[in-house]
């Protein structure tokens, strides 16, 4: 039993542009905490597949939305996420939304000039493409999908910096993206539902304190990068429950 020692593994369900574009400052804070912990980060799933490899005993903590815990699951809550539609930061599109920058200030994508979006085919997000449906629906005009399947969001915004598109991205993530820097941002809040990132664990299995370390350092970090929504946390439900 090494639930008090300084050395032990934690295995991490997570999927990879998640580690990339969030958890890189929490692991380096806690490799600076905890150097003797070994983190395995090599189950990198969809988020839909966390919830069950956190109830088989498949990985320790994970990544992934508050909709998606099943009974069983407890977490604590870490950050809002917004969804935004991006679009080549050129002068032909400098109506639309706002460059990116850190402090995510964008407009609703209904006040700002629709044109380039007009313009420009959509590309797809993999496994979601109805939102091409809801983005026209909501817009008032239809959009036009390309017909390829990309599952990078730093391949999607690549795409789009690049003039060929538009496409969704997700806020917490497109910082890791250089291609990022090339695009402008309007935020989908009104029309896709903004989500809310937490960190899960299973509830009826040992925790060791490794698993809590983490969960602090990750909700130390995330409140110093963005405080969330302050009406969230009471209305997630989920509480803190790590055994020692």
């Amino acid at each position: 039993d090494w639930a008090g020692s300084k050395s032990g593994r934690l295995r991490i369900a997570c999927n990879g542009e998640r580690i990339n574009g969030m958890l890189i400052p929490v692991i380096a804070e806690f490799a600076k905490r905890h150097p003797g912990i070994r983190l395995d980060l090599d189950l990198e799933l969809r988020l839909e597949e966390i919830p069950g490899a956190l109830l088989k005993g498949e990985a320790d903590i994970g990544i992934l939305f508050e909709h998606l815990l099943a009974p069983g699951l407890n977490a604590f809550p870490l950050c809002r996420e917004r969804y935004l539609l991006a679009v080549a930061d050129r002068p032909e599109n400098a109506a639309f939304g706002a460059p990116y920058n850190e402090a995510g200030d964008y407009p609703l994508v209904f006040e700002t000039g629709l044109d380039p979006v007009k313009r420009l085919p959509l590309l797809p997000t993999l496994q979601h493409e109805e939102r091409t449906a809801i983005l026209s629906k909501a817009l008032g005009f239809s959009l036009q999908p390309l017909s390829w399947r990309v599952r990078q969001l730093g391949t999607r915004a690549a795409l789009a910096a690049a003039g060929l598109c538009s496409a969704v991205c997700q806020e917490r993530l497109i910082g890791s993206w250089q291609a990022s820097r090339l695009c402008r941002f309007a935020s989908l809040e009104q029309v896709l539902p903004v989500q809310h990132v937490v960190i899960a664990f299973n509830e009826g299995e040992y925790q060791s304190q490794a698993a809590e370390a983490f969960c602090r350092t990750a909700l130390s970090v995330c409140s110093r990068a963005a405080a969330p929504d302050a009406a969230w946390p009471q209305a997630c439900g989920t509480s803190i429950a790590i055994k020692a």
